[in-house]
């Protein structure tokens, strides 16, 4: 029963998953114009779409942690999602600031 587990004796211990998308992505090249238009007005749909459903989740938490719900578990996810969020709103930023420099004339 407490013998290693068959693929483990092999290969040892399974890749464990990056801790950000940049880990694994290697670097791509930047893509022509007309794709760049297409990704960002489908990637601003998505956005959209999750930021919404964000808000929306956020909401039940709020309603749940008032009620009272909530342990220690919980509270270690609920750091994982801020730092995630938090990210994400760096990279949109940084995104937005690229746009607004555009349309200002500064390259």
């Amino acid at each position: 029963m407490n013998a290693p587990h068959p693929i483990r004796t092999l290969y040892g211990h399974l890749a464990t998953i990056a801790p950000s998308l940049d880990a694994v992505a290697p670097a791509e090249p930047l893509p022509s114009m007309s794709e760049a238009i297409g990704r960002l007005e489908s990637s601003l749909a998505i956005l959209d779409g999750i930021a919404e459903s964000a808000l929306m989740a956020v909401h039940h938490v709020e309603r749940a942690t008032a009620g009272g719900a909530g342990q220690r578990y919980d509270y270690r996810r609920l750091e994982d999602v801020v730092a995630k969020l938090a990210e994400a709103a760096r990279r949109t930023e940084a995104a937005r600031a690229r746009v607004s420099s555009k349309l200002m004339g500064v390259s």
